[in-house]
């Protein structure tokens, strides 16, 4: 199917290749009124400024697809970004936002969730309660999985489309009024997956509900490309960006490097970054957060009395924080056998209908490992660390539930620990503790009940930054001193987005240097991996258009080619995915065309009176779709027909 390796002796007048130069030819006047997106080489997603062209890719093999032209789309839902309990998406389970790891565009935006015992996954609910009812609509957005072993995605209203995809097969089944429902893999173990149906006039909503058997531990990763278009295909992702409106409050977040900063009150975190698992600190763009309170004080200060000290000693200031000062301290074990850690009371008992987030900064000085834990009397929730490596080395949930547990490498060797959960029992004893505590990493880890080892005096760990939130997920670090904490939340406005059309045209004398009246070959190299109504549609037309054309277009129904005058239009039946060619030729007598080197599908031309001036690559034209143009090629002539089975293979 390369039309590169079956050139016929007659040299072309015009060869577009647009799959191996990435690049316009100069005589083509391009357009597109708004931003575009696309995938690159790497398959990770890209935004084209307005009125440049998009080179495409294949997003899990990287090969290269060609020109991208679309139609006009609308993405109907607003923050677009991902699943997030603040910007008017309803969360089931527990969710941690900005989660480590690398996002379908390159950015650490990805929002984790997790079953929680009852269910699992989002829904949202767009304001068009009663209007556009019979509108065929797309829904998107992009999954990648942890333990689950399907997906099954809504959309709301009287008849309930549904699509099941099951990641283990890679396969998917619609109910029939989803009919159009698919999905498309990346890179990296991410999927698009997409719903479409008939809108009725009830309330409409989108829902996506993880399975795995046990929504207790059901996880996925979810990233924005959430997507509601008017049509029966998705086309490329539009962002809806969220625009920042305000905050009562100074704010943190990190900076390139990894360094935390401080924004002040009504200024936005709009240039954020977060670590991926790999501590390479990846854009996040505008971080917005819902309030929350710091329950612990003296959230840099492990001297001060608030921390209570058993079998060691803090020394303040005595190394660069994450934030870039010197105001981490040193955490040392004395010289008894016995547990060496800190703690501070934070709260009244863990019950199973409390979570609770716990971060905290820790670093290795002459010993290289430690415990980060919380607990009380008989409940106890931790996870020992080496902090040569950040590796887990073991975890402690008695009468408790983890519900995640993470350790996050910063600059200078600093690791961020998160530990999240509840009790599984009801804690009559009201008080509890949140705690580091140093380790020689020989035998069983330092918890708070008794295990102990023969300290040096002189050993220990730096540590900085300890935060407790009443939440089911780390948010940005809140210091304290004398007392607690609140951040209040970022407030901020989203609109629906247009794209507009791309339009490829060549006319004039940039035309008619190449084209000959009367006859000629053309044949188009592309790829139909996303099924549309009309795709790939290429046309020479004069004035009057829809009555003077001669077009190359793929449809559900068949793969056409057709002239007009006088009205030829023979079908050539038969679908495809991935690459194909499609080649029509013609004269004043006659004509052929072939689709991937399949017999030529014959007809009489009659007296062919178009006069053609243009050549279209338009996804404005009729009719509308979406294209991805490897190669365009036109030679002067009619071929014959065993040519262009040729051309096509």
């Amino acid at each position: 199917m390369a039309i590169s390796q079956n050139f016929p002796s007659v040299r072309p007048t015009l060869d577009l290749n647009f799959a191996a130069t990435k690049r316009l030819d100069p005589r083509i006047t391009f357009s597109r009124g708004s931003v575009g997106t696309y995938h690159d080489s790497t398959g990770t997603i890209q935004i084209a400024a307005p009125h440049v062209a998009r080179f495409d890719h294949n997003p899990a093999t990287g090969e290269s697809l060609g020109l991208l032209v679309e139609e006009a789309r609308t993405n109907l839902r607003i923050y677009s970004s991902a699943p997030n309990a603040s910007n008017s998406y309803r969360i089931y389970g527990n969710a941690t936002y900005n989660a480590a790891v690398v996002a379908p565009d390159g950015t650490a935006t990805a929002t984790l969730i997790t079953g929680n015992g009852s269910s699992s996954g989002f829904d949202n609910y767009p304001n068009d309660y009663g209007s556009n009812g019979g509108a065929v609509q797309t829904y998107s957005f992009y999954v990648r999985n942890v333990n689950a072993t399907s997906l099954q995605i809504s959309m709301g209203g009287y008849g309930n489309p549904t699509y099941t995809f099951t990641f283990a097969t890679e396969t998917g089944v619609a109910n029939a009024a989803a009919s159009g429902s698919g999905f498309q893999k990346l890179s990296n173990g991410w999927y698009r997956i997409w719903l479409t149906g008939t809108k009725s006039n009830q309330f409409w909503y989108q829902q996506a509900y993880i399975d795995n058997g046990s929504a207790t531990s059901a996880s996925m990763y979810f990233w924005g490309g959430h997507q509601r278009e008017a049509g029966s295909f998705p086309t490329s992702y539009i962002p809806t960006p969220a625009t920042f409106t305000g905050r009562a409050s100074t704010a943190t977040f990190y900076n390139s490097s990894g360094i935390i900063q401080t924004a002040a009150a009504g200024v936005a975190r709009s240039a954020a970054f977060f670590p991926d698992s790999n501590g390479v600190f990846r854009p996040a763009g505008l971080l917005l957060e819902a309030a929350g309170t710091n329950l612990v004080t003296y959230s840099e200060q492990f001297d001060n009395a608030a921390w209570t000290k058993s079998g060691a000693t803090v020394t303040a200031n005595v190394t660069t924080s994450p934030d870039g000062t010197t105001t981490a301290d040193k955490l040392v074990e004395n010289s008894a056998n016995s547990g060496h850690f800190i703690t501070q009371n934070f709260g009244n008992g863990l019950n199973p209908g409390t979570i609770y987030s716990y971060t905290v900064f820790v670093k290795a000085s002459e010993r290289t490992y430690c415990t980060v834990q919380m607990w009380g009397n008989s409940q106890r929730l931790g996870i020992a660390i080496n902090l040569s490596t950040g590796a887990i080395v073991q975890t402690d949930t008695a009468n408790t539930t983890l519900l995640s547990s993470s350790v996050i490498p910063f600059p200078n060797g600093w690791y961020r620990v998160n530990i999240t959960g509840s009790g599984n029992t009801a804690n009559t004893y009201g008080l509890y503790l949140a705690g580091v505590a140093v380790w020689d990493g020989v035998g069983n880890a330092v918890w708070q009940d008794g295990k102990s080892y023969q300290g040096n005096g002189t050993s220990g760990i730096f540590v900085w930054g300890a935060q407790v939130e009443q939440n089911s997920y780390a948010t940005s670090y809140i210091p304290t001193t004398a007392s607690t904490v609140t951040r209040a939340a970022d407030t901020s406005t989203s609109a629906t987005v247009t794209r507009s059309a791309d339009v490829a045209n060549i006319t004039g004398t940039n035309f008619s240097s190449w084209h000959i009246q009367g006859q000629g070959t053309l044949a188009v190299q592309g790829d139909v991996t996303y099924r549309s109504s009309y795709q790939n549609y290429i046309a020479l037309y004069g004035s009057g258009y829809a009555s003077n054309r001669m077009a190359l277009y793929l449809a559900p129904a068949g793969h056409r080619a057709y002239i007009d005058p006088p009205g030829i239009s023979p079908a050539i039946t038969g679908q495809t995915s991935g690459t194909y060619s499609l080649a029509v030729a013609y004269n004043a007598t006659n004509g052929a065309s072939s689709f991937n080197g399949g017999s030529s599908s014959t007809f009489n031309t009659g007296s062919i009176s178009s006069t053609f001036t243009t050549l279209t690559l338009s996804g404005a034209d009729d009719p509308p779709g979406l294209s991805r143009i490897k190669r365009l090629t036109y030679w002067p002539t009619r071929l014959s027909d065993a040519t262009l089975q040729q051309i096509t293979r």
